[in-house]
């Protein structure tokens, strides 16, 4: 039994580091929602301790960067839009249009639904950048990064 339990304790320190064998509440990720748990004879408080866990654990939960949610999102999203696609079935009487054809106008429907651009000659007007008026500087360089963001949003539909 001694051999083994030192053969485990010496993997495990080479595999993972031994400051995490040695130091209670060893934090696995840097925003420290993931840790070791305290030591306890109560089954109860480990069932607590993962009750805490969120349902749609974060990237960091498998060791990925945060950004790693972004390129989850845009397979859901391919699968989402393909999925719809497949099942939605052509209007009696219409030809069928193809797969670009319908991704074209679900883009032009988005479109259509995009609010216009800020003027930001009336807003710096509106709201001109003094000293004293530290927000209106901060008011118009977000309008001018929202712009921006729709311009890219709508170039790429």
């Amino acid at each position: 039994f001694f051999f083994k339990q030192k053969t485990a304790y010496e993997i495990l320190s080479g595999l993972v580091g031994s400051e995490m064998c040695i130091r209670d509440s060893y934090k696995f990720s840097p925003s420290g929602m993931y840790f070791s748990p305290e030591p306890s004879d109560n089954r109860l408080d480990y069932e607590a301790y993962v009750d805490k866990f969120p349902l749609n654990p974060l990237p960091e939960a498998f060791g990925f960067h945060e950004n790693a949610d972004i390129t989850k999102d845009r397979k859901e999203t391919n699968l989402l839009l393909s999925s719809i696609l497949l099942t939605q079935t052509a209007s009696a009487g219409s030809l069928e249009k193809s797969f670009e054809e319908t991704i074209n106008q679900m883009a032009e429907s988005i479109l259509s639904d995009f609010p216009k651009p800020f003027d930001l000659k009336a807003a710096e007007l509106k709201y001109p950048v003094a000293y004293e008026e530290s927000m209106n500087t901060v008011l118009t360089q977000e309008l001018n990064r929202f712009n921006i963001l729709m311009r890219v949003i709508t170039h790429s539909l």
